[in-house]
């Protein structure tokens, strides 16, 4: 039986077509290993970043601080009011009892205006008026407070300025307000504050009765107590 014989040239054709596909299939294996490394190294160079860049912020942030005790470049002396925990614990309403005398002159004659403008009618509207009166001025008299004032520190948060601690005085014994009492003081906040709302029918946001009281006579605490501080500076002018 006779063989076809493949002639040399043919043979050699077709060594050079599988020599070529190995070259092309090379090729593209040694193609696929080169992405596969890009791939991986890219990641890493931004990984590398950020870990270079998060300890130089944080050491930056560690040479400034938002509010250094010893540098006062800036800023101005800063008088500052604390009030003391004690007195805070009494009533919810605590602001009704730090009030000088100026925020409870203004406290009872914005009650007064109320007591006109709602129970003009009432022929018992002077008498529920002056027995609620005479409430709150025993609650002043029965819970009266004091104040200190001293140089604050030179940094935050005073800058230099002067710190007013307002506690009870030393003759209060009870720093506990009955039920009755901050009864009679939300009855009075409730007063002002419907006269306020009837008074000012434009108004979008009715005032909380809960800061009628404080927002009357916070002014005139500050002013109560700037005016200590000009006292204790200058005790002839007073």
């Amino acid at each position: 039986m006779a063989f076809y014989k493949m002639p040399a040239a043919c043979r050699l054709t077709n060594r050079s077509c599988t020599s070529k596909k190995r070259d092309t299939a090379m090729r593209l294996r040694i193609l696929k290993k080169k992405c596969r490394a890009r791939v991986l190294v890219i990641p890493a160079i931004f990984t590398l970043g950020f870990i270079t860049l998060i300890p130089a912020v944080s050491g930056a942030g560690e040479t400034r601080q938002a509010f250094p005790e010893n540098d006062t470049t800036g800023y101005v002396p800063v008088e500052v009011i604390v009030i003391d925990p004690t007195v805070k614990a009494a009533t919810p309403d605590y602001n009704f009892l730090v009030l000088d005398d100026e925020g409870k002159a203004n406290c009872l004659r914005d009650l007064n205006t109320g007591f006109d403008l709602l129970y003009a009618a009432d022929p018992k509207k002077d008498a529920k008026y002056a027995a609620l009166v005479a409430e709150l001025n025993a609650i002043w008299d029965k819970y009266p407070v004091v104040s200190e004032t001293k140089p604050g520190s030179a940094g935050y948060p005073t800058y230099g300025g002067p710190e007013t601690t307002i506690r009870f005085a030393p003759s209060v014994t009870e720093t506990k307000l009955t039920g009755d009492e901050n009864a009679a003081i939300r009855e009075s906040a409730a007063i002002m504050n419907e006269a306020y709302q009837k008074s000012h029918p434009t108004q979008p946001t009715p005032l909380p009765a809960a800061l009628m009281i404080p927002a009357l006579t916070v002014a005139g605490t500050f002013i109560f107590h700037r005016k200590e501080v000009k006292k204790r500076k200058n005790p002839r002018g007073s």
